[in-house]
């Protein structure tokens, strides 16, 4: 079965901020890097926002 849903987690405070629809997260993606954060996957396939240093590598969560 396809994975419909991915974590997020706020790295600055390391806590999980919720389940995301993969279907919207392009949108969720220009939300935070709007806000100034950075958006990066971690090895599991996790969003991982950075607010505190924020990395970003441009992409989004299917490329």
């Amino acid at each position: 079965m396809a994975k419909t849903h991915v974590d997020a987690f706020d790295i600055e405070v390391q806590r999980h901020l919720r389940k995301f629809p993969i279907s919207a997260l392009d949108k969720i993606y220009d939300e935070w890097r709007t806000k100034g954060h950075g958006v990066l996957l971690n090895r599991d396939g996790e969003i991982c926002v950075d607010t505190g240093e924020p990395e970003d590598d441009g992409l989004y969560y299917l490329e």
